[in-house]
């Protein structure tokens, strides 16, 4: 799991760069796009997703309240 939101977290390039440099098997991404009363951030994950592509890593996106 990488924390991608950019607040108090990695951003989304951060994510890219530690990706390349551990070549995980799997990512998931979690702390961004948040909806939550007044909170709100959209983060674009689309370069991660991008690159597990381009490396043949499993990219997996999980949505709040998803099981």
């Amino acid at each position: 799991m990488i924390p991608v939101g950019g607040q108090m977290t990695m951003g989304p390039q951060d994510g890219v760069d530690f990706v390349e440099f551990v070549q995980p098997k799997m990512v998931i991404p979690c702390h961004y796009n948040w909806d939550i009363l007044f909170y709100k951030r959209k983060t674009d994950v689309s370069n991660l997703r991008n690159l597990g592509e381009k490396m043949d890593i499993l990219f997996k996106e999980m949505y709040l309240c998803e099981q």
